[in-house]
């Protein structure tokens, strides 16, 4: 055999060992890759983002998953219209945050349609039927430690205002129902005002200002969420009567710790962003491997206060 065909043969093993290569590295890149999900109702609630950029975090410990996240914008025909998109992508398991805890029987429908999980997180549905799973904290317990908390620092007496988030979501519902519930065990505590500010720090501040405006005298500004606490905070510096009310939050983000460290808010309840994230990932993700998962994952509140919130940070 000549040294030029020795040569071409070489070549040709060379270029075969190059082809297999990289044909299995082609194979490799076009297995189809775990599609998730995601639906939030509103990404400007400051919360709902943590949650979301938490699941994204998250997520990347698994290479193999890709993450579809999509805003509602706190319109639930968008939600209904975003999951539609969802599953026309491709997704194999839904996380869904609902706009109204009410009207997700559409979205549970889609979902049972497609034959995809659906887990909703945070708002749980009114019809939790076998076929859903949900991921969240017991938002009646916010309300009872949240009211049982404020009566403490007010010694069982004074005039609460309360400012709610969406009235169409099942947190802003059960917290505030259980806080009224808490406060009637307390005869000399009033509920002097009780009004929604949309989970939103600005609607907050102009809800409590016009409350200042008209005379409304209060003790404390009990809020569903950190958010809108914040938001009364505002108000209330602007009037300079932070030191004179007691303002309390839930969901212990960030802003809210910082707003403690600051002396402005004087408590908040954890609701844990990051492990209702990784338990609602991790639900979704052993769905779509066919594992058993509990149908229902409470992720209990905690208390943060002046003396507490570092370890939070």
């Amino acid at each position: 055999m000549s040294k030029h065909n020795k040569f071409f043969k070489v070549i040709l093993v060379l270029f075969f060992i190059f082809s297999i290569s990289c044909g299995k590295k082609e194979i490799q890149a076009s297995k189809k890759k775990i599609k998730i999900g995601v639906s939030i109702s509103s990404y400007e609630d400051t919360y709902l983002d943590y949650f979301k950029k938490e699941i994204i975090n998250y997520s990347k410990k698994f290479p193999e998953v890709e993450i579809i996240s999509l805003n509602a914008r706190a319109d639930v025909g968008k939600q209904f219209n975003d999951i539609n998109q969802l599953i026309e992508m491709g997704v194999q398991s839904l996380i869904v945050v609902p706009v109204n805890f009410e009207s997700t029987y559409p979205l549970s429908a889609l979902a049972k349609e497609a034959e995809i999980n659906m887990i909703y997180s945070i708002s749980k549905p009114s019809d939790l039927t076998d076929e859903v799973y949900f991921v969240g904290s017991n938002n009646e317990e916010a309300g009872v430690l949240q009211m049982e908390y404020l009566a403490k620092l007010l010694k069982n007496k004074g005039n609460v205002a309360v400012l709610m988030g969406l009235l169409t979501m099942e947190d802003s519902i059960k917290r505030t129902e259980a806080l009224l519930e808490v406060a009637k065990k307390y005869p000399e505590i009033n509920i002097v005002k009780k009004q929604t500010a949309n989970w939103s720090r600005t609607q907050a501040k102009l809800v409590v200002s016009k409350w200042l405006e008209e005379g409304v005298k209060f003790d404390a500004i009990a809020s569903n969420n950190d958010d809108m606490a914040i938001g009364a905070i505002d108000a209330l510096k602007e009037f300079n009567l932070l030191d004179k009310v007691i303002v309390c939050g839930v969901d212990g983000t960030p802003e809210g710790l910082r707003s403690i460290e600051n002396n402005e808010m004087d408590f908040t309840l954890l609701q844990n962003a990051k492990k209702q994230a990784i338990i609602s990932f991790d639900k979704a993700y052993k769905l779509i491997n066919r594992e058993s998962v509990k149908q229902v994952d409470y992720v209990k509140f905690e208390i943060i206060t002046k003396k507490n919130y570092k370890k939070f940070l």
